[in-house]
């Protein structure tokens, strides 16, 4: 029996790594808000998430759509994994929201 086609979990696994590291980031940058020291990672935490979770999704779905016509691939499975990795980007804007914020405040700090 043939084996079934199923969208890579490590669209997955990358989703939630990106949305991980950007919540630790934001951890780091919330006690130094008022501070310049953590802009290089409000950088990469705003361009973590939801950027690059949102291309993890974009990816996946681009799995997803190449295999449709194919009869071996489980498209219930492929529903499910896209569902779960738009609930990853869904909560990538949690993290988002303070990089923009401290982003926001140094650029007001130096347009003032």
């Amino acid at each position: 029996m043939a084996q079934r086609l199923k969208i890579n979990p490590l669209w997955l696994i990358a989703g939630a790594v990106l949305v991980v590291t950007s919540a630790v980031l934001a951890i780091l940058i919330i006690p130094r808000m008022n501070t310049d020291l953590m802009l290089p990672y409000a950088i990469v935490g705003y361009v973590l998430t939801p950027f690059a979770a949102s291309a993890v999704l974009i990816l996946a779905r681009r799995q997803d759509l190449q295999f449709q016509g194919n009869p071996k691939y489980s498209r219930l499975d492929g529903r499910t994994r896209i569902k779960q990795i738009g609930l990853i980007v869904a909560v990538s804007f949690i993290p988002a929201v303070v990089h923009i914020l401290y982003i926001a405040g140094y650029v007001g700090s130096m347009v003032s």
